[in-house]
């Protein structure tokens, strides 16, 4: 009877993935999480304030364009 081992085509890869997860989630995650705290604190009217700013809404459209050109080619 042979014995059955499962040779992995990449070694390693449940520990990189793990690492790689964790540092994605912690890079994505710290700042989603200070967002929504500083939000949390503003009224309604603060955040209509803050996010139909002159200089925010040209970041919106700096943004989009770039989005849009970088998904055309």
């Amino acid at each position: 009877m042979a014995l059955s081992s499962s040779k992995r085509v990449l070694p390693g890869f449940g520990l990189s993935l793990g690492s790689s997860l964790f540092y994605t989630c912690l890079i994505l995650l710290l700042p989603l999480t200070a967002l929504v705290m500083q939000l949390a604190q503003m009224s309604l009217a603060q955040y209509w304030e803050v996010i139909s700013n002159p200089q925010v809404v040209a970041a919106y459209k700096v943004t989009l364009l770039a989005a849009g050109v970088a998904s055309l080619f």
